[in-house]
């Protein structure tokens, strides 16, 4: 009994974690919608897994999205997606402006991938107290379309998808998922250091 209810209080506490998390992502993206939601959270907790392990794909990839991205200095070059800061986002838009290495992100990317977790269970059982936070109003989203994308995902068993058209057109994503742990392993040596 005492067991079950550390477990129950630590897995409280992590949904409590994540909706603060979402919650400060909502005041940066306030035109997220719900797969920008899913999205966030799938990749703070399983990292950039699902691009796989083949280092020159992952750069050849990489180095064509940076050829269409505009360089800014106006963005942080690293977003946190994860409540234990695990996982984050590194933005190319700056990374492209600070003239790092390409080379570099994309081993980054493939350690980072190979290391990534490849049981889904922990991220559907944050992802289900997620939607029972939303459904009692702890979290302010739209609870019509959150259920309709919820029963999407649970009939696809949860895949990994991209952003929303809207947030697509308002904020131009351009960024790449890495474990936090490798990206500060990296000795920054480019023209810059993040």
């Amino acid at each position: 009994m005492i067991l079950f209810s550390c477990n129950s209080m630590k897995v409280d506490e992590t949904i409590r974690a994540w909706e603060s998390l979402i919650k400060m992502h909502l005041m940066h993206y306030p035109d997220m919608q719900v797969d920008d939601i899913y999205k966030l959270v799938y990749q703070g907790v399983l990292g950039p897994g699902h691009l796989g392990t083949d280092f020159q794909k992952i750069l050849n990839y990489l180095n064509r999205e940076m050829s269409q991205t505009e360089a800014t200095q106006q963005i942080k070059l690293v977003e946190n997606i994860a409540p234990d800061s695990s996982y984050i986002r590194i933005n190319l838009k700056r990374f492209k402006y600070d003239g790092l290495s390409s080379d570099k992100l994309a081993a980054i990317i493939t350690k980072s991938a190979r290391n990534s977790p490849e049981n889904i269970e922990p991220f559907r059982d944050i992802w289900i107290g997620i939607a029972k936070r939303v459904e009692s109003g702890k979290l302010s989203i739209d609870q019509g379309a959150f259920a309709k994308f919820n029963q999407y995902i649970i009939e696809n068993n949860y895949p990994v998808i991209h952003h929303s058209r809207d947030y697509i057109e308002k904020y131009s994503p351009s960024y790449r998922v890495v474990s936090r742990k490798v990206w500060e392993s990296e000795k920054w040596n480019d023209k810059k250091s993040p």
